[in-house]
């Protein structure tokens, strides 16, 4: 088997030769590099209403939804009724949960609030937000997890700051979450 650096320099290659998932490389890399300077509430809704649809679902299907949920502002495009329903119990309360968020002093202070908000308590759904906001973060979910295990370490988080060491520090962790993520994602997590 591979070690690790080796399987993600392999992965990134891999990954980087399609245009479709270079590009997305290069957003999460440009968004982390960015913070959550410039979020907006808009933008912070759209990513909630994103990660609660990827939740026990296929991103490619959640994806699909969330779509169609913003290309036509109605909730009932949305076919999990509970996922509708914290999606419409959510929109509300986004500018109080956004102001809340960019009072945090720090991206950690962030990430424990956005763990506090409906859905996101769970394993992995809020750092998978925390992510896709602009927080340089690892999501514990069941690919990562898997490959973490595989390449004998603790956590998806050692695994991806180890890559980080290993790579001389030229990717964030949250970076090297989406290429593995992708990864597992396109070949399943068997490797």
């Amino acid at each position: 088997m591979e070690n690790p650096k080796d399987f993600f320099l392999n992965v990134l290659a891999e990954l980087e030769s399609i245009p479709e998932w270079n590009n997305e490389i290069n957003y999460i890399r440009d968004l982390l590099n960015r913070g959550t300077q410039d979020l907006t509430p808009d933008e912070f809704f759209q990513q909630y209403c994103f990660v609660v649809l990827c939740s026990y679902w296929k991103e490619q299907y959640a994806r699909k939804e969330w779509q169609k949920y913003f290309d036509t502002g109605d909730f009932e495009v949305i076919s999990n009724r509970k996922k509708r329903a914290a999606i419409f119990n959510a929109l509300p309360n986004v500018e109080i949960w956004f102001d809340r968020l960019m009072k945090r002093s720090d991206d950690q202070h962030k990430l424990e609030y956005i763990r506090t908000l409906p859905w996101m308590g769970g394993e992995a759904l809020g750092y998978h937000l925390a992510r896709n906001i602009g927080i340089d973060c690892v999501k514990p979910d069941r690919h990562l997890k898997r490959l973490a295990e595989t390449f004998g370490y603790s956590t998806p988080q050692k695994l991806c700051e180890n890559i980080r060491e290993m790579i001389g520090g030229s990717e964030k962790v949250g970076t090297i979450d989406l290429i593995l993520w992708r990864w597992c994602n396109i070949h399943g997590s068997n490797i």
